[in-house]
């Protein structure tokens, strides 16, 4: 499922950059888990470094922002 989700993280970008978006607004569950591997946060850190718009991660229900969350 998590590769799922950063395919379609990719698919959001690009659909971003193509459409000339102001923002993209990830609105939690990103990972759907607070307790995620560095290798995965590095992945989607550079991903998100790449992108031409903006992008804002907003924490979920099933992975908040806490003392032991990734955010």
């Amino acid at each position: 499922v998590r590769a799922a989700r950063m395919e379609t993280l990719r698919t959001i970008l690009a659909l971003g950059r193509k459409e000339a978006v102001d923002a993209i607004i990830v609105s939690g569950n990103l990972w759907a888990d607070n307790r995620v591997g560095m290798a995965l946060i590095e992945e989607t850190a550079a991903l998100l470094s790449k992108s031409e718009v903006p992008v804002y991660l907003l924490p979920g229900h099933r992975d908040p922002l806490t003392a032991d969350s990734p955010y």
